[in-house]
């Protein structure tokens, strides 16, 4: 059966009662089928490919201009004498254009459009693009294919300085062999000079967010920033000679650093240094903070914390000295079997280093042992620390139920331990017992709240996966810490 559709005479087999959709005289019943981006690509390349041939082979220069324009030459007759474009039409109405200079420039135009009637022509009521003004088409078509070199315009230095070396150059005659320095030297010249204001203007930057939101970005309280003055003034030395840091931005960067954890290379970006001088001065200046702030953890006599008990002690729990509990921030998974046996923590179920963070009655934080790996107990973990001999007789030690086999160690030492009562299974408490151990529950709590503010510091969240090259350095970071949030607001209010 032949049968004649929108594209020409095709031969079809269709079933019988079936009436097909695409005739021509079926107005408003085309279908808009959608063509492929490969058949599409392949379609415009050889548009492309068949402009190029017939511009090779046709005299540009005179023989387009004389002639009258016929076919697809109509649709761009807007451009007059300003550009010659040569191009095919398809059947389906796309137009395939090049510019006439190949070689200065890339630039494909396609036109799409429906071919109505049936004049050599195209009727531009039937074309569905918008049609630019000539002039605006004249300006495209000029930029478009210059060949003179366009300067960045992000690159105002360097445009200004080119700017500023032509205009000396139209005032002084030519010297002949006379040297005369390139715009090239001097663009590189102001480029150094930029990238170093640029260095310089994020230093000021960071330096100016720390001290708006020094709690934010470093975690000390405004009210406290003088500390840090000192201890860039005392413990770092202004030996900097390879960039603009001052000894209080190295305060800055070590402190933001454990307070963020951000990456060194951001950190680097934020000083203007680089990311290896970055992490050295970290790495160099870690410890002599970390000495500096261990002033601020101090275990006061047992005269002044009796003073400064706070008033929801002093009913039934007047006589605590302190508050013990464990921490443990996890770690990356050590290579060697053996420490990944010795970092392991069946508790956290993962690999971690364990603190034992103890504070006063009124939350100053007066005690944080070294880190031991994850394994350790609690009861070895505080014999092995040196709490113990912190401790005095008559003294009255406050834990969770989890600390009961440090009771007889206590009793050696002539001091007493309080703790929320046991549950054994089977075994129903009095109401005496569970209103003991809601009463020292509600105060022990006080502990889990000074944790909470060392875990602000992103670096020693319970998941922060501290790096294998940081371990070295975890307690001096937990010290830090420590040190900082004796410095914030009591926790406690007495």
């Amino acid at each position: 059966m032949m049968v004649q559709l929108m594209e020409g005479t095709h031969r079809l087999k269709l079933k019988k009662g079936v009436i097909p959709s695409r005739f021509d005289c079926q107005e408003g019943r085309h279908k808009h089928m959608q063509q492929r981006s490969s058949s599409m690509r392949r379609h415009h390349k050889s548009l492309v490919e068949l402009a190029m041939e017939q511009f090779t082979n046709e005299d540009v220069g005179g023989d387009m201009r004389s002639r009258p324009l016929e076919g697809s030459e109509a649709a761009t007759s807007g451009l007059g004498d300003a550009a010659t474009i040569t191009g095919t039409v398809s059947a389906n109405g796309e137009m395939g254009v090049k510019a006439p200079d190949s070689d200065a420039c890339d630039m494909d135009i396609c036109v799409t459009g429906n071919v109505c009637g049936s004049g050599d022509g195209l009727t531009m009521a039937c074309q569905t693009d918008p049609i630019y003004p000539r002039s605006a088409m004249v300006e495209f078509v000029s930029k478009a294919c210059q060949t003179e070199p366009i300067y960045p315009l992000q690159d105002e230095g360097c445009m200004s300085a080119y700017e500023e070396s032509s205009d000396e150059a139209d005032d002084v005659d030519d010297g002949g062999d006379e040297y005369h320095p390139s715009d090239a030297d001097s663009c590189s010249e102001i480029s150094d000079d930029h990238e170093t204001d640029f260095d310089f203007a994020s230093l000021q930057r960071i330096r100016t967010l720390c001290e708006m939101h020094p709690k934010r970005y470093l975690g000390v309280p405004a009210d406290a920033m003088f500390v840090l003055h000192i201890l860039a003034e005392e413990r770092i030395a202004p030996t900097f000679k390879s960039s603009k840091l001052q000894p209080f931005d190295v305060v800055l960067l070590v402190l933001m650093k454990i307070k963020q954890d951000r990456q060194f290379e951001f950190l680097a970006d934020d000083f203007g240094i680089d990311r290896s001088y970055a992490g050295r001065l970290f790495a160099k200046y870690v410890d002599p903070i970390a000495q500096a702030l261990k002033d601020f953890i101090v275990w006061p006599a047992d005269e002044l914390i009796a003073q400064n008990v706070p008033l929801a002690f002093k009913a039934r729990f007047s006589d605590v000295t302190c508050i013990i509990d464990c921490m443990e921030i996890e770690i990356e998974k050590p290579s060697a079997p053996v420490k990944q046996a010795q970092t392991w923590s069946s508790y956290k179920s993962a690999n971690t280093l364990k603190y034992l963070v103890s504070i006063l009655p009124n939350g100053l934080v007066n005690f944080v042992s070294e880190g031991y790996g994850g394994r350790v107990t609690d009861m070895s973990l505080i014999s092995r620390c040196g709490f113990l001999e912190r401790l005095q007789p008559g003294m009255v030690v406050m834990a969770d139920r989890g600390f009961k086999g440090i009771g007889s160690v206590l009793t050696e030492k002539g001091c007493r331990l309080v703790r929320p009562e046991s549950v054994i299974a089977g075994v129903v408490p009095s109401k005496k017992e569970v209103l003991f151990s809601k009463q020292v529950a509600s105060l022990r709590i006080h502990v889990e709240r000074a944790i909470r503010r060392i875990r602000e510091f992103a670096m020693l969240r319970p998941h922060a996966v501290l790096e294998t090259k940081l371990i070295g350095v975890a307690d001096e970071c937990v010290s830090i810490a420590c040190g900082l949030i004796n410095v914030q607001p009591p926790l406690v209010k007495v």
